[in-house]
């Protein structure tokens, strides 16, 4: 019952962090798009368009996170915490998209030698920007240190990556009333490679957990040695992780006495896995081969 109630809080605060992701990223895109357009700051435009990646990253973790929360059944007998991984991954090609086009139409602005406009509203919407994205980074951070949920995870970046490119842009402004205009394009192009390079992390994170990246070798030994404390067993033939979402399955193949009976290999077996899974967090379950020595 404890187990349950923390899966179903764990769930209503993703969907919390998500549906306020939504609307704040919505209302900011809208307010950056205007005041870029009005100021011919590419810099604001390329922060309106990623405010969108975002609003459109909240999306996907709401759909992610209905999906994942869901319980094992017949055609899904290890559940669905795989779905996080996927939207995950859908979230950094969107990301990749929204860096390349930003790059593309910043080139465009600098070769048709657009000037920025700097006034009032560029500075404003800077200082607004950063105080909400800072509220809600200290929100999330804070219900982050309770749920490793990835999707919480990349959010979080988001918005510590915001506060910096406003952070950026509102640097280029000020100089801007100084003459120094391409300033603002080189802060474009630097939100555009950031952008670019959280998405690689992110596709690389949620790549490896969906073609089932094993464990790294350090926790594979400590399970292992976990293992070897057994008198019974005699030697460990394989093991290895299959990645389920934020947890692992542990698959081993172990040699016992061949003497040993059905009874005695089954309760040895039971104290291993129960051990493994006190131990060790990040393991789900625990699948025991036995192989006659």
């Amino acid at each position: 019952m404890h187990k349950n109630s923390k899966i179903l809080n764990n769930k209503k605060m993703v969907k919390k962090i998500s549906i306020l992701g939504v609307v704040i990223n919505f209302l900011l895109a809208i307010l950056k798009f205007g005041v870029g357009i009005f100021s011919k700051s590419q810099a604001m435009i390329s922060d309106s368009l990623h405010s969108l990646e975002d609003m459109l990253s909240c999306i996907l973790t709401l759909i992610g996170v209905k999906i994942s929360f869901k319980g094992k059944d017949n055609l899904h007998p290890l559940g669905y915490g795989k779905s996080e991984y996927i939207m995950s991954f859908i979230i950094s090609i969107f990301m990749i998209i929204a860096a390349f086009t930003m790059v593309k139409e910043t080139i465009s602005s600098v070769y048709n030698n657009v000037s920025v406009y700097p006034n009032i509203w560029l500075i404003l919407i800077c200082v607004i920007n950063i105080f909400v994205k800072l509220c809600f980074y200290i929100y999330i951070n804070c219900i982050s240190k309770k749920n490793s949920n990835i999707l919480i995870r990349v959010s979080k970046v988001d918005q510590r990556n915001d506060i910096l490119i406003c952070l950026s842009i509102l640097v280029s402004t000020i100089l801007g009333y100084y003459g120094i205009h391409m300033f603002d394009s080189i802060i474009s192009i630097l939100i555009a490679l950031w952008i670019f390079f959280s998405a690689v992390n992110l596709f690389r994170v949620s790549y490896n957990i969906l073609i089932d990246k094993n464990l790294n070798n350090d926790k594979l030994d400590v399970i292992k040695k976990s293992i070897k404390t057994y008198n019974e067993v005699k030697d460990i033939l394989f093991l290895f992780a299959k990645p389920i979402g934020q947890k692992y399955i542990i698959i081993v193949n172990i040699k016992m006495d061949k003497d040993k009976s059905l009874e005695s290999i089954h309760l040895i077996n039971k104290q291993i896995k129960e051990e493994i899974l006190r131990k060790y967090e990040y393991v789900q379950d625990v699948i025991i081969m036995v192989n006659p020595y």
